[in-house]
């Protein structure tokens, strides 16, 4: 049984990944369009980088070195251009057929300020097709997890993979992943509430917190989304839900926790 048949009929579904580099929100996107590949694609704003990069034609952006400096709010501005540009090609997907039904957007969306932006564009699309948002937040906290995934960035992504000096990979991308830690806002149930609350016309927003390749989980919202099982059974792990409490911030939700 496929993702799509758990949908209502007509909506599509979005889900934004937050979370900081290196902590496995790319592979959690693929494993989730795994489950349903024919109704499902990844967008992803790395990608939508380095075909500008390559391109270089793009007067309208300016693609520095320093692109990844926070405290520089033209890299800060061009970022979120990338970031924007990509999500509204992922919304274009979603509309222009009626089997396009779940899309994934990967990146960072580390920021109250992103995601804000994030959600002012998909507010104004779901007056055009009625749509499902879940944020999906990756988190790890634990040294060797992070450690195997740094040593997997430095051999194998698209920024690093075809330079020779992976000492200087793997100190680069530190110095990147250290710009987004100083200014990383984990996202929550009071965020979304707070966003709802100034909506027009208010939709269904879920937030789904992954943590040390799926040890824990915790979803906030209405109904748990069908891929959260399908994510746990890719991993070949045993898991339980439990309901833990209302949450008067949302309309009628629960707060789940899910323990493989």
């Amino acid at each position: 049984m496929s993702i799509q048949n758990h949908l209502s009929q007509g909506t599509k579904t979005v889900i934004v990944m937050v979370g900081l580099p290196a902590r496995g929100k790319s592979t959690i996107a693929e494993q989730i369009c795994r489950c349903d590949p024919k109704h499902s694609r990844i967008f992803n704003a790395g990608q939508k980088r380095r075909q500008l990069e390559r391109a270089g034609t793009d007067a309208s952006l300016e693609l520095k070195e320093q692109i990844f400096d926070m405290a520089d709010p033209g890299c800060v501005e061009t970022r979120d251009e990338i970031a924007m540009r990509t999500l509204v090609e992922l919304l274009d997907w979603l509309q222009e057929s009626d089997n396009h039904k779940i899309g994934i957007f990967d990146a960072t969306n580390s920021t109250l300020k992103r995601r804000k932006l994030i959600l002012s564009t998909l507010e104004e699309r779901a007056t055009t097709m009625p749509l499902n948002f879940v944020f999906l937040e990756v988190i790890v906290d634990s040294k060797d997890i992070l450690e195997e995934h740094l040593y997997w960035k430095v051999r194998h992504s698209d920024d690093y993979k075809h330079l020779s000096d992976k000492d200087w990979c793997l100190s680069d991308f530190q110095s990147r992943m250290r710009q987004y830690e100083a200014v990383y806002e984990t996202i929550d149930d009071q965020e979304i509430s707070a966003y709802q609350k100034s909506m027009e016309r208010p939709f269904s927003i879920s937030i789904l917190k992954v943590r040390n390749r799926f040890d824990q989980c915790f979803f906030y919202g209405e109904e748990a989304p069908a891929f959260i099982h399908y994510m746990l059974f890719a991993w070949r792990r045993r898991r339980f839900l439990e309901t833990r409490r209302h949450l008067a911030t949302l309309r009628d939700p629960r707060e789940m926790i899910v323990r493989v």
